[in-house]
């Protein structure tokens, strides 16, 4: 057998003339007569050479001198070798799309050696005869013409099977060539763009490629440490999804095993109703957009009918102002005026750009200063008139109401405006009144005084107990906030008890009249301090 042409190289050139041959055998100064050899090696080149060159070199004995036409020994190997390899790397250059790869290259990638690289001993197939010294190293040098009968009969046939095995060996070459290109081209067309890109990309783009690579690998591993907490669900919903695919084969199967004739009726009367559905439902949007209709036209009919009942009312009210505009109309006016004043218990006496005047309750006069209509702040005045003084019962509290009366409309946020100045008298005289009823109740049953504290002021009501010969007082503690706005902050009201004398308990009164208290609300309070005064008696008798 012969090597491949990746394992081995051979030159071989026929001559035109076969009588005129020689044979350069590079180691023949070095091999051994007794070393066989099949195949010329690598190192073993025929060259061409002319009998008259033979002949001049045998009839000459004393010439020791190499020929200028003769090649060196190796170098006619070297020269061959080198232009068969640029010839290999042409053709596969034209062949080839892609990037360009060296025959070295290609050599290292797929591992393919030359015979001169194989080492192997030299097998003896040439006639002993030929292996004696060249003229070149003999001075004796005359070659008997049997000698190159000898190697006209051996050699030249060897030549002539080595050229036709090369001739075979270069179509089989060619052949494996044309097929790497195809299978190239087949797997160009085949493999993935990403590889494509990353081989016919130069040393940058492959770098690039290797760093995208790089962050999708670490992207991937991410992605993969995260799944062991998302797989156990999503294997419990696919476990779920097979059971319902498996209840669904089985009811599948079921109404398979059932009967078909009454089968198809169902279809039939379901898509019947499904159809009659179809029909309903065209029919509920009909009726929709005739609804949605007549809304807008609804809406377009309602704001005619606002602007005509505009129309109408204001129309309305210019009649009413052509008809009553009168000195009846003055008179009825000024009529409902002075029931106002006396259903707020306000009797406004003067009005002028510089004084506003007004009575209330027919016991206090206020009075302020304008400016152009508007009051002066902190220049409110309130006096009692002589006529209430003489029927006071409370002279204490009274003087202390009108004194605290005067500190709070005075404040800048009530005396800046005539409203809130009748408006704070209105509340605050009907918020004392309601407390002096209460004291008044109190009064009909206990004897009660008033006595004033730096920021509020208590009642004292004396109770006596004559079952165990006692007397207590009880007393209910009333600040500004409270009796202001009495009785909205009715449960702000403080109380204490003091035994005067007597076998009782301070805190059972206290106790009495603290749960009697926490139980009275702002709409339900007639009475109520009288009331706590008589659960204190009852729970000591």
């Amino acid at each position: 057998m012969v090597e491949p042409a990746e394992q081995m190289e051979l030159q071989a050139t026929p001559s035109p003339e076969p009588q005129k041959m020689s044979v350069v055998n590079e180691s023949s100064h070095n091999d051994q007569a007794g070393e066989p050899s099949p195949l010329l090696s690598s190192q073993q080149v025929l060259v061409e050479d002319s009998m008259p060159d033979v002949a001049e070199d045998m009839g000459d004995d004393t010439d020791d001198e190499v020929p200028q036409d003769s090649l060196p020994i190796g170098e006619a190997t070297t020269e061959v070798t080198e232009q068969w390899r640029e010839d290999i790397q042409r053709a596969g250059s034209k062949g080839e799309e892609g990037p360009p790869i060296s025959i070295e290259q290609f050599f290292e990638m797929t591992g393919i050696r030359f015979m001169d690289e194989i080492a192997a001993p030299h097998q003896q197939s040439i006639h002993p005869s030929v292996l004696r010294p060249s003229r070149r190293a003999s001075v004796e040098g005359q070659i008997p013409l049997a000698e190159y009968m000898v190697v006209m009969a051996v050699n030249v046939p060897q030549l002539e099977l080595y050229t036709h095995i090369s001739k075979d060996l270069q179509a089989w070459i060619e052949r494996i060539q044309a097929i790497y290109r195809e299978a190239k081209e087949e797997a160009l067309k085949m493999m993935p763009q990403l590889f494509q890109e990353f081989i016919l990309a130069d040393e940058t783009g492959q770098a690039d490629c290797e760093l995208d690579h790089t962050k999708d690998a670490n992207f991937l591993e991410e992605i993969i440490r995260e799944a062991p907490g998302i797989l156990p669900s999503l294997q419990q919903e696919y476990d779920q999804l097979v059971e319902e695919l498996e209840q669904e084969t089985a009811e599948i199967t079921e109404l398979e095993a059932c009967d078909q004739d009454y089968l198809k009726e169902l279809k039939a009367s379901i898509a019947e109703q499904g159809m009659e559905l179809d029909n309903y439902r065209q029919e509920v949007e009909e009726a929709k957009a005739k609804l949605g209709r007549i809304e807008e036209k609804l809406k377009e009919v309602q704001t005619e009918k606002n602007e005509v009942s505009a129309s109408i009312e204001k129309t309305e009210w210019l009649i009413n102002v052509q008809k009553n505009s009168t000195h009846a109309e003055v008179f009825r006016l000024k009529g409902e005026l002075e029931m106002l004043q006396t259903l707020h218990m306000v009797h406004i006496t003067k009005v002028d750009a510089k004084r506003f005047e007004f009575v209330y309750g027919s016991n206090y006069v206020m009075s302020t200063c304008c400016v152009e209509c508007r009051p002066m702040i902190g220049n409110v005045q309130i006096q009692k008139l002589l006529e209430a003084q003489r029927e006071e019962v409370f002279p204490t509290f009274s003087s202390l109401v009108l004194r605290t009366a005067r500190q709070l409309v005075n404040r800048p946020e009530v005396s800046d405006s005539l409203r809130k100045i009748v408006e704070f008298v209105g509340t605050y005289w009907s918020s004392c009144s309601r407390l002096q009823l209460q004291h008044r109740l109190v009064a009909i049953k206990f004897p009660i005084t008033f006595r004033e504290n730096p920021s509020d002021f208590s009642a004292d009501v004396t109770i006596l107990y004559p079952s165990v010969k006692a007397k207590a007082i009880i007393s209910f503690i009333f600040d500004v906030a409270n009796f202001s706005t009495w009785p909205h902050n009715i449960q702000l009201t403080k109380h204490d008890a003091r035994v005067v004398y007597g076998p009782i308990q301070r805190d059972a009164i206290l106790q009495a009249v603290g749960s009697w208290l926490k139980d009275v609300a702002p709409t339900n309070n007639h009475g109520c301090l009288l009331d706590a005064c008589m659960e204190a008696v009852e729970s000591i008798a």
